[in-house]
Protein backbone atom coordinates (compact mmCIF):
# COMPACT_ATOMS: atom_id res chain seq x y z
CA UNK A 1 0.00 0.00 0.00
CA UNK A 2 1.61 3.49 -1.65
CA UNK A 3 0.73 6.62 -0.17
CA UNK A 4 1.04 9.90 -1.99
CA UNK A 5 4.86 9.62 -3.88
CA UNK A 6 6.02 7.20 -1.58
CA UNK A 7 5.44 8.82 1.55
CA UNK A 8 4.64 5.33 3.25
CA UNK A 9 4.05 1.58 2.12
CA UNK A 10 3.65 -1.66 4.26
CA UNK A 11 2.42 -5.08 4.07
CA UNK A 12 -1.09 -6.05 4.91
CA UNK A 13 -1.85 -8.90 8.04
CA UNK A 14 -2.98 -11.74 8.23
CA UNK A 15 -6.14 -10.01 8.58
CA UNK A 16 -5.46 -7.76 5.11
CA UNK A 17 -5.08 -4.63 7.11
CA UNK A 18 -2.07 -2.42 6.98
CA UNK A 19 -1.05 0.85 9.01
CA UNK A 20 0.95 3.65 7.92
CA UNK A 21 1.97 6.52 9.59
CA UNK A 22 3.08 9.48 8.41
CA UNK A 23 2.72 13.14 7.73
CA UNK A 24 0.39 14.27 5.32
CA UNK A 25 0.04 18.35 4.00
CA UNK A 26 -2.69 17.43 1.26
CA UNK A 27 -4.17 15.24 -1.04
CA UNK A 28 -2.35 11.38 -1.56
CA UNK A 29 -3.85 8.35 -3.46
CA UNK A 30 -3.57 4.60 -2.42
CA UNK A 31 -2.09 1.95 -4.56
CA UNK A 32 -2.58 -1.96 -3.81
CA UNK A 33 -0.27 -4.40 -5.60
CA UNK A 34 -0.96 -8.42 -5.28
CA UNK A 35 -0.09 -10.97 -7.83
CA UNK A 36 -3.65 -12.43 -8.27
CA UNK A 37 -5.81 -9.21 -8.46
CA UNK A 38 -5.59 -6.34 -10.44
CA UNK A 39 -4.00 -3.17 -9.42
CA UNK A 40 -6.14 -0.99 -7.16
CA UNK A 41 -5.34 2.99 -7.32
CA UNK A 42 -7.89 5.21 -5.00
CA UNK A 43 -9.25 8.64 -6.23
CA UNK A 44 -7.57 11.79 -4.15
CA UNK A 45 -8.07 11.54 -0.55
CA UNK A 46 -7.83 14.81 1.69
CA UNK A 47 -7.14 14.00 5.43
CA UNK A 48 -8.23 16.48 8.33
CA UNK A 49 -5.47 17.68 10.80
CA UNK A 50 -4.80 15.85 13.85
CA UNK A 51 -7.25 12.81 12.68
CA UNK A 52 -6.74 9.31 11.09
CA UNK A 53 -7.90 8.04 8.08
CA UNK A 54 -9.52 4.57 7.62
CA UNK A 55 -9.31 3.38 3.52
CA UNK A 56 -11.01 0.20 2.70
CA UNK A 57 -9.91 -1.28 -0.36
CA UNK A 58 -12.15 -4.58 -2.56
CA UNK A 59 -9.82 -6.07 -5.02
CA UNK A 60 -11.01 -7.05 -8.01
CA UNK A 61 -9.44 -10.26 -9.82
CA UNK A 62 -9.60 -8.33 -13.17
CA UNK A 63 -9.73 -9.51 -17.03
CA UNK A 64 -7.52 -11.27 -19.47
CA UNK A 65 -6.71 -10.54 -22.44
CA UNK A 66 -4.94 -12.73 -25.01
CA UNK A 67 -2.89 -11.25 -28.34
CA UNK A 68 -2.13 -13.02 -30.86
CA UNK A 69 0.23 -11.48 -33.54
CA UNK A 70 0.21 -11.61 -37.27
CA UNK A 71 1.48 -10.56 -40.05
CA UNK A 72 0.44 -9.38 -43.50
CA UNK A 73 0.00 -12.88 -44.42
CA UNK A 74 -1.87 -13.80 -41.93
CA UNK A 75 1.20 -16.12 -40.05
CA UNK A 76 1.71 -15.57 -36.58
CA UNK A 77 4.72 -13.00 -35.58
CA UNK A 78 7.19 -14.78 -33.09
CA UNK A 79 8.53 -13.05 -30.24
CA UNK A 80 6.21 -9.54 -31.30
CA UNK A 81 6.47 -7.37 -28.85
CA UNK A 82 3.25 -5.99 -27.72
CA UNK A 83 2.45 -3.12 -26.02
CA UNK A 84 -0.80 -2.05 -23.58
CA UNK A 85 -1.66 1.21 -22.57
CA UNK A 86 -4.52 1.68 -19.69
CA UNK A 87 -7.08 4.29 -19.35
CA UNK A 88 -6.80 3.46 -15.09
CA UNK A 89 -3.90 1.97 -14.24
CA UNK A 90 -0.21 1.71 -15.55
CA UNK A 91 0.82 0.15 -18.83
CA UNK A 92 3.38 -2.18 -19.80
CA UNK A 93 4.61 -4.17 -22.81
CA UNK A 94 5.05 -7.93 -23.51
CA UNK A 95 7.05 -10.13 -25.60
CA UNK A 96 4.67 -12.66 -27.51
CA UNK A 97 5.85 -16.20 -27.98
CA UNK A 98 6.77 -18.09 -31.12
CA UNK A 99 2.77 -18.37 -31.91
CA UNK A 100 3.09 -14.70 -31.03
CA UNK A 101 0.79 -15.27 -28.55
CA UNK A 102 1.09 -13.07 -25.38
CA UNK A 103 -1.50 -13.24 -22.40
CA UNK A 104 -1.94 -9.76 -20.28
CA UNK A 105 -3.74 -10.89 -16.76
CA UNK A 106 -5.58 -9.25 -13.86
CA UNK A 107 -6.48 -6.23 -15.92
CA UNK A 108 -8.73 -3.51 -14.44
CA UNK A 109 -11.89 -3.19 -15.80
CA UNK A 110 -12.27 -0.24 -17.97
CA UNK A 111 -10.57 0.39 -21.67
CA UNK A 112 -7.38 -1.12 -22.75
CA UNK A 113 -5.11 -0.28 -25.73
CA UNK A 114 -3.17 -2.95 -27.71
CA UNK A 115 -0.64 -2.49 -30.31
CA UNK A 116 2.36 -3.76 -31.87
CA UNK A 117 5.67 -2.44 -31.04
CA UNK A 118 7.95 -0.84 -33.83
CA UNK A 119 10.63 -2.62 -34.10
CA UNK A 120 11.84 -1.49 -36.94
CA UNK A 121 28.56 8.64 -61.18
CA UNK A 122 26.70 12.21 -60.62
CA UNK A 123 27.57 14.91 -58.52
CA UNK A 124 30.09 14.48 -56.18
CA UNK A 125 28.52 12.71 -53.17
CA UNK A 126 25.35 10.23 -54.80
CA UNK A 127 23.68 7.25 -53.23
CA UNK A 128 21.82 4.21 -55.35
CA UNK A 129 19.12 2.89 -53.53
CA UNK A 130 17.11 -0.28 -54.27
CA UNK A 131 13.35 -1.16 -52.92
CA UNK A 132 12.01 -4.89 -52.37
CA UNK A 133 11.92 -5.26 -55.90
CA UNK A 134 15.67 -4.96 -56.24
CA UNK A 135 15.61 -1.85 -58.86
CA UNK A 136 18.16 0.77 -58.52
CA UNK A 137 18.52 4.35 -58.75
CA UNK A 138 21.48 6.81 -59.07
CA UNK A 139 21.68 10.32 -57.60
CA UNK A 140 18.69 12.29 -56.44
CA UNK A 141 16.96 8.86 -56.76
CA UNK A 142 14.56 7.68 -54.59
CA UNK A 143 12.93 4.43 -52.71
CA UNK A 144 11.26 3.00 -49.53
CA UNK A 145 10.47 5.06 -46.80
CA UNK A 146 11.61 6.84 -43.63
CA UNK A 147 11.20 5.41 -39.85
CA UNK A 148 9.27 1.99 -38.62
CA UNK A 149 5.91 1.23 -39.36
CA UNK A 150 4.29 2.51 -35.95
CA UNK A 151 0.73 0.31 -35.59
CA UNK A 152 -2.29 2.03 -34.49
CA UNK A 153 -4.13 0.85 -31.26
CA UNK A 154 -7.14 -0.88 -30.67
CA UNK A 155 -9.72 -0.72 -27.66
CA UNK A 156 -10.60 -3.68 -26.09
CA UNK A 157 -13.29 -3.18 -23.03
CA UNK A 158 -11.89 -5.32 -19.91
CA UNK A 159 -14.35 -6.97 -17.56
CA UNK A 160 -13.53 -8.59 -14.10
CA UNK A 161 -13.34 -12.19 -14.36
CA UNK A 162 -13.57 -11.91 -18.16
CA UNK A 163 -11.21 -13.58 -20.73
CA UNK A 164 -11.08 -11.92 -24.49
CA UNK A 165 -8.85 -12.49 -27.45
CA UNK A 166 -7.34 -9.98 -29.63
CA UNK A 167 -5.70 -10.29 -33.03
CA UNK A 168 -3.43 -7.37 -34.17
CA UNK A 169 -2.10 -7.65 -37.57
CA UNK A 170 1.01 -6.32 -38.78
CA UNK A 171 1.13 -4.11 -42.01
CA UNK A 172 3.34 -5.25 -45.13
CA UNK A 173 6.28 -3.05 -44.94
CA UNK A 174 9.22 -2.20 -47.30
CA UNK A 175 13.06 -2.96 -46.91
CA UNK A 176 15.50 -0.14 -48.00
CA UNK A 177 18.94 -0.78 -49.20
CA UNK A 178 21.52 1.54 -51.22
CA UNK A 179 25.00 2.15 -51.74
CA UNK A 180 26.78 5.60 -51.16
CA UNK A 181 29.34 7.04 -53.25
CA UNK A 182 31.66 10.00 -53.38
CA UNK A 183 33.30 10.94 -56.54
CA UNK A 184 32.68 7.48 -57.76
CA UNK A 185 33.75 5.59 -54.77
CA UNK A 186 31.96 3.53 -52.22
CA UNK A 187 31.65 5.97 -48.69
CA UNK A 188 31.86 4.24 -45.63
CA UNK A 189 30.78 5.96 -42.35
CA UNK A 190 28.11 7.90 -44.07
CA UNK A 191 24.70 8.65 -42.34
CA UNK A 192 22.00 8.14 -44.28
CA UNK A 193 19.08 9.66 -42.48
CA UNK A 194 15.34 9.29 -43.35
CA UNK A 195 12.75 11.40 -42.16
CA UNK A 196 9.14 11.24 -41.99
CA UNK A 197 6.60 12.74 -44.58
CA UNK A 198 7.76 14.89 -47.61
CA UNK A 199 8.34 17.66 -45.84
CA UNK A 200 10.00 20.87 -47.22
CA UNK A 201 13.73 20.50 -47.95
CA UNK A 202 13.57 23.80 -50.66
CA UNK A 203 14.72 27.09 -49.88
CA UNK A 204 11.86 29.20 -48.64
CA UNK A 205 10.86 32.29 -51.20
CA UNK A 206 12.88 35.34 -50.60
CA UNK A 207 15.35 33.24 -48.58
CA UNK A 208 16.95 30.19 -47.23
CA UNK A 209 14.89 27.37 -45.16
CA UNK A 210 14.92 28.18 -41.65
CA UNK A 211 18.51 26.71 -39.74
CA UNK A 212 16.71 25.28 -36.87
CA UNK A 213 14.48 23.32 -38.51
CA UNK A 214 17.12 22.17 -40.72
CA UNK A 215 19.06 21.06 -37.94
CA UNK A 216 16.50 19.52 -36.71
CA UNK A 217 15.76 17.42 -39.17
CA UNK A 218 19.34 16.77 -39.17
CA UNK A 219 19.29 14.73 -35.92
CA UNK A 220 15.81 13.33 -36.65
CA UNK A 221 13.91 15.18 -34.25
CA UNK A 222 11.44 16.26 -36.72
CA UNK A 223 8.91 13.73 -38.07
CA UNK A 224 9.83 10.49 -36.36
CA UNK A 225 13.46 10.38 -38.22
CA UNK A 226 15.74 7.38 -37.99
CA UNK A 227 19.17 6.71 -40.09
CA UNK A 228 22.15 4.45 -39.85
CA UNK A 229 25.62 5.01 -41.20
CA UNK A 230 26.99 2.91 -44.51
CA UNK A 231 29.65 0.16 -43.94
CA UNK A 232 32.87 -0.53 -45.15
CA UNK A 233 31.20 -1.23 -48.57
CA UNK A 234 29.19 2.14 -48.71
CA UNK A 235 26.00 0.00 -48.45
CA UNK A 236 23.21 0.05 -45.76
CA UNK A 237 19.54 -1.53 -45.24
CA UNK A 238 16.84 -0.55 -43.09
CA UNK A 239 13.81 -2.74 -42.76
CA UNK A 240 10.00 -2.40 -41.70
CA UNK A 241 9.92 1.11 -43.21
CA UNK A 242 6.25 3.01 -43.36
CA UNK A 243 4.59 3.42 -46.79
CA UNK A 244 4.38 7.03 -48.32
CA UNK A 245 6.31 10.03 -49.30
CA UNK A 246 9.59 10.86 -47.37
CA UNK A 247 13.00 12.21 -47.64
CA UNK A 248 16.57 10.42 -47.34
CA UNK A 249 19.18 12.48 -46.33
CA UNK A 250 23.23 11.73 -46.61
CA UNK A 251 26.02 13.45 -45.15
CA UNK A 252 29.11 12.81 -45.14
CA UNK A 253 32.48 14.84 -44.27
CA UNK A 254 30.24 18.37 -44.15
CA UNK A 255 28.28 17.72 -46.62
CA UNK A 256 24.63 16.51 -47.11
CA UNK A 257 22.19 16.19 -50.25
CA UNK A 258 18.31 15.03 -49.74
CA UNK A 259 15.71 13.79 -51.93
CA UNK A 260 12.31 12.72 -51.72
CA UNK A 261 11.49 8.88 -51.59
Amino acid sequence: MLFRSGIGQAKTDEKGRAVLNAIVDGPFTVVVNEKNFAPYASEAITAQPDSDVEHKVTLLVGGTIEVTALDAEGKPVADARIERQATNGPNDNKQGDANGRAVFEHLPPGTHRFRLATGAGGGPMQFMMGGRNGRNRGAGGAAGGNAAAEAEWQSVDVADEARAELTLSKEATATLTGIVREYGQSLAGARVQFLSGPGDDAPAAGGNRDPMAAAMDMFGQMGGGRGERTDDQGRYTLKELKAGQHRVRVSANGRSMATTV
